[in-house]
C-alpha cells in the first residue's frame, strides 16, 4: 500500500484535486513545445508598466481613479486581486500607472473613506444524505451563493462532515425564527409548534434548545419529513430555553437603552 508517486494517490483524491496536477503538467508540456501545438507564432503581450504606492486608507478604486484622472478599468487591470474594487483598511501597495502615484498621494486626504459591511456567515456541518439544494432551501438562500462563498465548483459534490458557510438570508432567517414561529400553546411538560414554510426539524430544535432526536421521539416520527401546518410537541426544556432567549433579548434592549 506504499504510495511512491502522484499516480498511486490519484484514485484516492477528490476529483477536482486529482485533475489539477495532470492539467498543470499538460500546461508545462505545451509551454515547453509551443511549435508542436502552433503556439510559436503568437505575439506575446508586453508586461504591464506601473508604479507602486503605499496607501493606508480604505478607498474605492473608482474614487482613486477619478482623483488621478484615469479610467477605473486601468486600476482594475493592474490590481485584479481587489475583487470588490476597494482597498483594505490596513496598508496596501496599490499599483498605478507610471507618474500617477504622486498625484494620488497628494490628494489622498480628499478621497472619502469607504466602509464595507462585514459579512457574518452561519456555519452548517453537512450531514449524510444532504445536498446543496436541501441546505439552500433550509436557510432560504440559493445553491449558487453557497457555492460561491465556499469555492465549490460542482453542486453535486459535497462531503458529509464538511462545514459550509451560509450567506445571505440564511443568517436573517435563523435570527427571525423566534419571531415568526412562536409556539401556539403550552401544554404540561411540552410546548406545541405549528410547522411553517421553510421549517425543518433542525431549525425547530435549534430555536427551542433541544435536539432533533428528542422531537422525533416525542412525536413518533419515522423520518425528518415535515408538512406545513403540522403540529409538533416540543420537549419541556425547549420552553425554558425559549424563555431564556427572550429574557436575554429584553435585557440587552434595556442595557442599550
Amino acid at each position: 500500500n506504499y504510495l511512491d508517486n502522484f499516480w498511486d494517490l490519484y484514485e484516492r483524491l477528490p476529483r477536482e484535486t486529482a485533475r489539477y496536477v495532470p492539467r498543470f503538467l499538460a500546461c508545462l508540456h505545451i509551454v515547453s513545445h509551443p511549435e508542436k501545438y502552433g503556439l510559436d507564432q503568437i505575439t506575446v503581450d508586453p508586461p504591464l508598466e506601473y508604479e507602486t504606492v503605499s496607501v493606508r486608507k480604505q478607498i474605492q478604486l473608482k474614487d482613486a481613479a477619478k482623483t488621478m484622472g484615469i479610467p477605473e478599468k486601468a486600476l482594475t487591470i493592474l490590481n485584479p486581486e481587489l475583487r470588490y474594487k476597494i482597498l483594505p483598511e490596513k496598508e496596501y501597495f496599490l499599483k498605478v500607472p507610471p507618474k500617477s502615484g504622486a498625484v494620488l498621494l497628494s490628494k489622498i486626504d480628499k478621497i472619502p473613506a469607504s466602509r464595507v459591511a462585514k459579512r457574518n456567515y452561519l456555519r452548517h456541518r453537512v450531514r449524510p444524505g444532504e445536498s446543496l439544494s436541501t441546505i439552500a432551501r433550509r436557510y432560504r438562500t440559493s445553491v449558487r451563493k453557497i457555492m460561491r462563498v465556499n469555492n465549490i465548483r460542482k453542486s453535486s459534490y459535497i462531503v458529509a462532515g464538511t462545514i459550509l458557510k451560509i450567506p445571505g438570508r440564511g443568517n436573517a432567517y435563523i435570527s427571525r425564527l423566534g419571531k415568526r414561529n412562536e409556539p401556539d400553546q403550552k401544554n404540561g411538560r411540552y410546548r406545541t409548534h405549528k410547522v411553517r414554510r421553510g421549517d425543518s426539524l433542525w431549525t425547530i430544535s435549534r430555536m427551542y434548545g433541544t435536539t432533533v432526536n428528542k422531537i422525533r421521539r416525542m412525536n413518533s416520527l419515522s423520518n425528518t419529513m415535515l408538512q406545513i401546518g403540522q403540529v409538533l410537541k416540543i420537549p419541556g426544556n425547549g420552553e425554558k430555553q425559549l424563555s431564556k432567549a427572550k429574557a436575554a433579548k429584553s435585557g440587552s434592549k434595556k442595557e442599550s437603552a
